[in-house]
């Protein structure tokens, strides 16, 4: 397994996998419909490639045999005058996931951050993706601040 930090080429080379991925992780994640995730998927690819091409962001990719196994969206974000990475999307494919490519894509966002002299490193997570949630655990994350939702009928 090799982790790399992707720039536009790479971006292009991969952008059907970044997309495919993208779709299932959505569709898991928030239970929504697939005409919904289609349009959402499309303008989040746009923007990828507009960060990517401002270099404007922290693309790492996870390659086994050139294919991509999983991928990692982080940009710098200044928090009350403390710079920190907010870590934007984590996504494995479903064949590669339980072998650890996770954990191995945030350690290395974990050594860029301390090369930029980031402070912390933040994320959001969903409270039904169990898996991810005792990945960031067992990484060290904890809850700071809490996002709630309340259905109106």
């Amino acid at each position: 397994m090799i982790i790399k930090i992707f720039g536009y080429e790479d971006f292009l080379f991969h952008k059907n996998e970044i997309e495919n991925m993208l779709f299932d992780s959505y569709q898991t994640s928030f239970n929504i419909s697939k005409e919904k995730v289609t349009s959402f998927i499309e303008k989040k690819i746009n923007s990828l490639c507009e960060f990517v091409i401002k270099n404007d962001i922290i693309l790492f990719g996870a390659l086994e045999d050139n294919i991509l196994a999983g991928f990692l969206w982080a940009f710098e974000n200044d928090h009350f005058g403390e710079k920190r990475i907010h870590i934007n999307q984590v996504v494995v494919s479903e064949q590669f996931r339980c072998k650890g490519i996770g954990t191995q894509l945030i350690k290395e966002v974990e050594k860029k951050a301390k090369n930029l002299n980031a402070v912390s490193i933040e994320l959001i997570v969903s409270e039904n993706n169990k898996s991810a949630l005792n990945m960031y655990d067992k990484l060290g994350f904890y809850t700071e601040r809490r996002c709630m939702n309340k259905m109106l009928s």
